[in-house]
């Protein structure tokens, strides 16, 4: 069937000619690789550091010195080659779809890596380092050394001044501290064994913090003619906090000492 419009044999001729020397359409044109976004990009990033400390405790726990997994020839390496094959994936940019890809399935053999690795380890090292239970019978035991304190030695005081309460808020304070920083890193599998001895060290820091803090507010209170009378509600608060934010206790008097010492040794 030809065009109602071609009514003779030239345009018949014509018509055929002109349809063969035609250009043909091709091929169509292949889509575009779909681009990913900074966040996305960053959420790969973020995941390979992840990934890394966590492989970096386990190794400093001794993972990959144990004799499982020395005789399965597994290494620390083995799980890093997956974070470089990650890294390489999305180093370039701009980041494809693809390139994603790539990383993710790095990343996914990473993880089945470390888990292999812990797995294999055996159920003492998971007992030590992947549930930190001996990191929290030190709490616990700390916990019940500060409850019985509060409940028979709270109303003691040092120096006839100081009531023995701001060293029990202190450690409790410090003591709290340490058990939300175990947590949270213990649940990412990023605890790590040198811990224990901060960890064993920190109510007594917390008690000398809060003691501190505390004799401060007391001569603070008494210069301005309002000594405290009793332990009370902002005593506990101001040791409690003391001990928790032990950092930034020690940093603010570090500044402290700086300001008023530094100044008296620089004038002398």
């Amino acid at each position: 069937m030809f065009p109602n419009n071609v009514t003779s044999y030239m345009d018949i001729y014509t018509f055929s000619y002109i349809m063969a020397s035609a250009p043909s359409p091709g091929p169509p044109p292949s889509p575009r690789p779909r681009i990913l976004s900074k966040d996305e990009v960053s959420a790969l990033e973020n995941e390979v550091i992840r990934l890394e400390t966590i492989i970096a405790s386990q190794s400093v726990n001794g993972l990959f010195r144990s004799k499982a997994l020395k005789n399965a020839n597994i290494t620390s390496e083995d799980c890093y080659d997956f974070l470089k094959t990650a890294r390489d994936a999305i180093k370039n940019e701009p980041v494809t779809f693809q390139d994603s890809i790539s990383a993710r399935n790095a990343l996914n053999s990473g993880w089945e890596k470390i888990d292999e690795a812990i797995e294999m380890a055996g159920s003492w090292y998971k007992f030590q380092y992947i549930y930190a239970v001996p990191a929290f019978v030190i709490m616990v035991a700390y916990f019940s050394f500060i409850i019985v304190g509060a409940i028979r030695f709270a109303n003691i005081q040092i120096f006839g001044l100081l009531p023995s309460a701001v060293l029990i808020a202190g450690s409790a304070g410090a003591l709290l501290r340490w058990i939300w920083s175990v947590i949270y890193y213990l649940q990412d599998r990023q605890f790590v064994k040198n811990w224990i001895t901060p960890l064993a060290l920190a109510p007594f820091l917390g008690a000398l913090l809060g003691l501190g803090v505390y004799a401060a507010y007391y001569f603070v209170s008494a210069g301005a003619g309002r000594p405290p009378q009793a332990f009370d509600i902002t005593s506990f608060l101001l040791s409690l906090i003391a001990g928790y934010g032990w950092r930034e206790t020690v940093s603010l008097l570090t500044k402290f000492t700086k300001a008023t010492i530094g100044s008296i040794l620089t004038k002398s």
